[in-house]
């Protein structure tokens, strides 16, 4: 039953090689070589014919096939086949339009492969290629030490307002520290009481910042304060800046990074792969649309009803 299940598959396959391919390579043509292992009424199949479908399988199916059962059982399959793909060429069935489709898709889809991909794939990038786009690229991938917060933000940089903020503050890091012992109630007074839209939207949770970064959104003292801090835990003092009053929580810091061109030679290599096949497949084309002068009529184009 296991061969009968592999003698299956092949003979699936075979369809695209002994129905869709026929007019240019039936078995028993001029490229077939070996003794004739079948014949019958207009055609035969030989050994090299069956050698050439099996030389696409696996090693393990083709493994399979040796025993003399077996191959009986295939040679008879694909024997079928033939006589079933003569009887459809004598009613025309080889002009069916889904069919005829379907193998120019092949057709087109097997010369993309020849002409375009097996040379394409010879042109990997060297390693002078790859040093030159990490060190173009460097700082791209780098980052200055990091530390994550969770913040929530009175806003005044009116000094008629600040003492009204400061104690909205004050009184926001009262209850933090409170409620310390609930893993989620900073995460509602940020969502409560901050008035700077994206700590308010996260639970006070900020993405992580470099020092500059935070000092640039909420000012220096801010950051200064974050990043004193040497383990995650709520500041026990309000922080205040030009731009208000902040109730601050470390989360966590990421250290500084700098990669090195061992940890990404991967990666790039695969990129710059990527981004030349692209840019190849592009060019390749637009010279077939100008050899063929392909021209769209964009009134008809307009009327078409699908």
């Amino acid at each position: 039953m296991r061969v009968a299940i592999v003698i299956a598959l092949v003979v699936a396959g075979s369809l695209g090689g002994f129905v869709l391919g026929r007019s240019t390579a039936r078995p028993g043509g001029a490229a077939s070589t070996g003794p004739v292992i079948v014949s019958f009424r207009g055609g035969s199949i030989r050994a090299g014919d069956v050698a050439a479908r099996l030389g696409a399988e696996p090693e393990a199916m083709r493994a399979q096939l040796r025993t003399p059962e077996a191959r009986r059982a295939l040679v008879e399959a694909l024997a079928r086949i033939e006589l079933l793909a003569a009887k459809a060429e004598a009613q025309g069935l080889d002009r069916d339009p889904a069919l005829v489709r379907r193998h120019r898709e092949e057709l087109g889809a097997l010369y993309l492969a020849k002409a375009f991909d097996e040379p394409e794939r010879a042109l990997a990038p060297t390693g002078d290629e790859v040093r030159k786009f990490f060190d173009e690229h460097r700082a791209e991938r780098s980052h200055p030490e990091r530390a994550r917060v969770a913040l929530v933000a009175f806003l005044s940089e009116d000094p008629a307002t600040r003492p009204q903020k400061r104690a909205l503050a004050e009184a926001a890091l009262a209850e933090a520290r409170r409620r310390a012992s609930d893993y989620y109630a900073f995460g509602t007074i940020a969502r409560l009481r901050s008035e700077e839209p994206r700590s308010r939207a996260s639970n006070g949770e900020l993405p992580p910042l470099g020092k500059d970064e935070l000092a640039a959104h909420f000012g220096q003292e801010v950051a200064d304060a974050a990043f004193a801090m040497e383990r995650p835990e709520l500041l026990r003092r309000v922080i205040e800046s030009p731009k208000g009053f902040f109730v601050v929580k470390l989360l966590s810091k990421d250290p500084a990074y700098e990669p090195r061109l061992e940890d990404v030679r991967d990666q790039i290599r695969a990129k710059l792969a990527n981004d030349r096949r692209e840019a190849d497949l592009r060019a390749f084309f637009d010279r077939l649309w100008r050899e063929a002068d392909v021209r769209i009529d964009e009134d008809a184009l307009k009327t078409l009803q699908l």
